[in-house]
Formats: structure tokens, sequence, C-alpha cells
């Protein structure tokens, strides 16, 4: 039963098409979009199969579909010329969209039908970016490609089970199925070969992405300055920033909300990119930022008369320690000190939240004037800890007591010690990039060896998840941390994760026990980072 189920539901994709046939496609394409006497020649695509349906083909520009064809024909040769001569009677193609516009060709390799229209069914049959569904009723075919789908953001839109918002899982299918609706014929999930003219040459596209740089360290360089830029484009007029660009539409979401943590680590990202560049951008993106944020500073905040960072009625541990690494990092990078009394105000307010065995409170209400003790934050008690460490570099403080220093190790003999001092945390570890980043900024003034072991043991932990080259898990995913086949694995993941691994990595080589896994780890990670981000050839 199992080998019929898979016989029937399973794809058997035909041989894909050469590059030779791909570049002879493109050309083909762009002639009769141009309006030119075609006679580009289109001999390695004769008796070559169309495929399972016909041969589509888009012409997109700055996110937006402006043409589609779909051409059929006795093999490839004839179906592109069928879709040349479509495309060259369009009659709402101008000459400045004909030059403009990229040429996308998708075809399709493989059919399967979908084992029920059953919504949840619906939602976990199709692959993410690389199928597509189509329901055909006699002469009529409605089809949605893999690009459709995620222009419209079918995916994790919608929950699996109504009602459970955090099983937002596959496909959004009530729309899906409403576009497709016919009055017959059975729903197939498509599977196609893709690509995309981009500098005269057929470049590989799959799940919306192209191949991308080839990787290694100049890569990561112009990764990380381009990433720069794109958030100094972000920065508001008042030295915010917005937080959520969607690139298919060109709008903001959220434009008037603020979040104080992402502010702190973003202005935090351009600081280290000034130190590493010293490109003066940066510098003064960073300045126009830390001086909005500066202002959420509350002078009083508590009985100990410090400084604490305010949303709204709760001072919040985790947004008041990322304000002090941005400030400081800010001025260690440009050794300015036009902010060290307002870092000097905070880090007291991180010294009045640690308890007695090194950990800390996370939240403070200004209206009772008192500690919240029972409620948690994810990364607030780690961060903490870098902050100190951090303070304890460049702001000074007295040398005969080291109360940052000391504070700082007791922070961190926690973090890597008590805190996981039950019978699973044997097993497993939580979120702790923070630690082993500030494990690293504290050498040499602590050396302790345990805080290098537990961050070998935290990268190796989390590289168990990491897709490695070569697995069943598709390529794309390479370098990426996630579960599985069965969920795109997001970008935030391989960054938050390589910034401790790279630490680690710092670290093993101060304690002269370099551990090669590492770089191999990070290098995976960044060349997917690299890979994920949006470029010129991948941003049809």
């Amino acid at each position: 039963v199992a080998l019929l189920v898979l016989a029937r539901f399973s794809f058997s994709p035909i041989d894909p098409i050469s590059q030779e046939g791909r570049e002879q496609t493109l050309a083909h394409l762009r002639e009769a979009l141009l309006g030119r006497t075609n006679e580009a020649e289109l001999a390695s695509l004769e008796d070559v199969p169309v495929g399972e349906g016909s041969l589509h083909v888009s012409l997109w520009h700055q996110g937006e579909l402006k043409a589609r064809v779909s051409a059929r024909g006795d093999d490839m040769a004839a179906a592109v010329r069928s879709a040349a001569a479509m495309l060259a009677e369009s009659a709402d193609l101008d000459e400045a969209l004909r030059r403009s516009g990229k040429l996308k060709v998708d075809r399709v390799v493989a059919v399967a039908p979908v084992a029920s229209e059953w919504h949840p069914v619906v939602a976990m049959s199709v692959n993410p970016g690389i199928d597509g569904l189509r329901r055909c009723h006699m002469d009529v075919c409605r089809v949605m490609l893999p690009d459709d789908l995620m222009q419209q953001q079918r995916f994790g839109a919608a929950p699996l089970v109504a009602g459970i918002r955090e099983l937002r899982l596959g496909l959004d299918a009530t729309p899906v199925l409403e576009q497709l609706a016919l009055d017959g014929g059975e729903l197939e999930r498509l599977r196609t070969e893709s690509w995309i003219e981009h500098r005269n040459e057929a470049v590989p596209v799959i799940r919306g992405n192209t191949p991308g740089p080839h990787g290694g360290a100049s890569s990561w360089r112009r990764a990380a300055v381009e990433a720069g830029d794109f958030i100094l484009k972000q920065l508001q007029p008042d030295g915010r920033f917005h937080y959520i660009y969607e690139p298919l539409s060109g709008e903001y979401k959220g434009s008037s909300s603020s979040s104080l943590a992402r502010h702190a680590g973003t202005v935090y990202s351009l600081a280290l990119l000034y130190g590493h560049t010293k490109e003066n951008r940066y510098r003064d993106g960073a300045e126009d930022a830390l001086d909005w944020l500066v202002k959420r500073v509350a002078a009083r905040c508590g009985e100990a008369r410090v400084s604490c960072v305010v949303e709204g009625k709760l001072a919040r541990l985790g947004s008041t320690a990322l304000t002090v690494i941005a400030l400081l990092e800010y001025q260690r990078r440009t050794e300015e000190v036009r902010y060290e009394e307002v870092a000097r105000s905070l880090v007291d307010f991180l010294l009045f939240m640690q308890r007695p065995d090194g950990d800390f409170h996370h939240l403070f209400d200004l209206n009772a004037q008192g500690i919240v003790e029972e409620k948690r934050q994810m990364f607030a008690s780690e961060e903490a800890a870098l902050a100190l460490v951090m303070a304890d570099e460049v702001l000074d403080a007295p040398k005969d007591t080291q109360p940052l220093i000391r504070a700082a190790e007791r922070a961190l003999d926690y973090l890597t010690g008590r805190k996981y001092d039950y019978f699973l945390g044997r097993f497993s570890y939580g979120a702790d990039h923070w630690t082993c980043i500030a494990a690293e900024e504290a050498y040499p003034r602590l050396q302790a060896r345990r805080y290098l072991d537990f961050c070998l043991g935290y990268s190796a932990f989390v590289r168990r998840i990491q897709y490695q080259p070569g697995q069943s898990s598709p390529a794309d995913f390479t370098g990426h941390y996630g579960f599985g086949a069965l969920m795109v694995p997001q970008a935030p993941a391989a960054a938050g994760f390589t910034e401790a691994v790279v630490s680690t990595y710092e670290l093993s080589r101060h304690h002269q026990a370099e551990a090669p896994a590492l770089r191999k780890q990070i290098s995976l990670a960044l060349d997917a980072i690299a890979r994920d981000q949006v470029r010129d050839d991948n941003a049809y």
C-alpha cells in the first residue's frame, strides 16, 4: 500500500534543460521582446520535451509581474518560438519595459495529484518556493507557479489548525483553492525548473533565489557592507528605524512603533561596521540613532537613583543592557565620549538588578518603584553579562575593587554553571549566544577554561541542527539551522548562532585550543546568509 501511495503522489521529474539550451531560450525570447528579426538558434532544444504542460515565460520588473505567456509545442524549440511570438505581440509592454524587464522561464518537469483537498493536506503538500499548484478541466488550466505563491505570501500565513496561531505552517490553502477553482479537474502539484536572465547569462532559480556569490571572506565583507547600507536606508529623520520592510510592495510595516531592544542592537551593528570599515556613514547613522535612544533614558529608576531605559511603565533589563552595549561599542570604535555619562548611569542599573547568585532580575516597575520578581525575558541576563564585560574595558572604573569585572564574572559563572543546575540542563542549551560573546570579550581579564568548554558544547549542540553539504535536505538549506526538510530555515538563526560560534572560535585560539570544526561551521553559515541576501541577480 505504501508503495502504491508513493507511486501515485510523488514526483518523477524529467531531465533538465542544458545550460546551452537555457541560454538559447532566453536569447530567442529577448530578441522577440525587443522586436528584432529573430535569428537566435534553438538547435539544442530540438526534440527536447516541453514538460508536463505549458512552458511559462514571465517578464518581471522591480518585483512586479508585468507579463506572462504560456506556450505549448511538439518540443521545447517550438514552445519557445510560440512564447516569443506571444511576447512580441503583447500590446501592454512599452519600449522601456521591454528593455528593462527580466525574462524568467518556468518549465514544468513533474506533476502529481494532491492526495486530498482538505485544507491541512493541501497546506502541507506544497514545498515552499519549489512547488506550484494547478487545476485543469477540459481545455482550461489555472496555474499558480512557485513565484506566484511566494509573491502572494501564502506560506506561514494561516494556522494549520483553526484558532492556533502558533501553528502557522505550510500553505494558506483557502485563498489558493479559491483562485484555482474550476467546475471540475483534479488538484495537482507541479514542480518546475526555472532560470532567469542576468547580464546575458541564464541563471538557475531555486526557491526564488539564484546561486549567489561563491563564498569566502570577500563575499562576507561585501554582504556586510551592503547590509549596513540597507540599515541606513531604514533610518528615519528623527533617528528611529523602520523595523519591517516589505520588498514585494516597497512598504514599511509598523513604522509608528518602536522596539528599543532592536534599535539598540541595530546601532551596535553599525558601530561594529564602522570599526571594521572606517566608513563615516556608519558612524553618522549610529550617532543619529543613539541621539534618539538616549532620550528614552529615565534619570531615576528605583531607590538607587540609577538610570534605565523606559518602555511604557517598565524598565527592561535586556533593552537597558543592549543600550549599554551600543553606547560602549560606539565609544570603543570612535574614541568619542559624548555618551559616556549615560552609559555609566545605565551600568549602575545593571548592577542594581543583579542578584546575589550572579543572575539578574529582568523587569523594574516604575509605578511601583520596585523589581518585578518572577517575570523572565529571553536573552536579558546574557546581554547584561556582555554589557558589564564591555563596561569594565571601556569605562574607567576603580581598580582596587574592580566592581564591573567581578560582577561580570559572577554573571558568567551563573550562565555557564548554575543556570543549568537541573536534570535536563545536562542535555540541552538555551539562548546562550550572548554568553559566548561575553566570554570572549572578557578574555584575558577572565580566563576560566569552563567558559570555553561551555561555549564549545553550545557550538557543538547547535551544529547538530546545521544543514551540511550532501545531506538529504535541499541544497539551498546548506549552512542554515533548522529541523528537517519541511520548514524553510530563516537567516536570523544562522546569524545569531554564528555570532556565538565566531566568539567561541576566537576564545579557543586564546586558550591555544583551536577547534577546526568551528571554522567550517562559521563558513557554512556565513555563505548561507550571503546567499540569501537580496542582490541584483535574485531581486527580480
